[in-house]
């Protein structure tokens, strides 16, 4: 099985209400508590279009 990397913009974790204002622990916080829908939508941009690294946006999560 080959890696593959994704990244998420901060701007989609924003849009699903989290707070990331008060630094690191809490934008980590933040990502821990999204990660089940992070695999979701992560999953679903895989399948439509096979990439060599892939960037998240907040529109994915719509």
């Amino acid at each position: 099985m080959r890696s593959v990397p994704f990244a998420i913009e901060i701007g989609a974790l924003r849009a699903k209400g989290l707070s990331l204002l008060n630094g690191e622990a809490e934008s980590l916080a933040a990502f821990d508590a999204s990660l089940g829908a992070i695999h979701d939508v992560a999953r679903e941009v895989y399948k439509s279009n096979r990439q060599t690294t892939y960037l998240l946006r907040a529109a994915d999560f719509d």
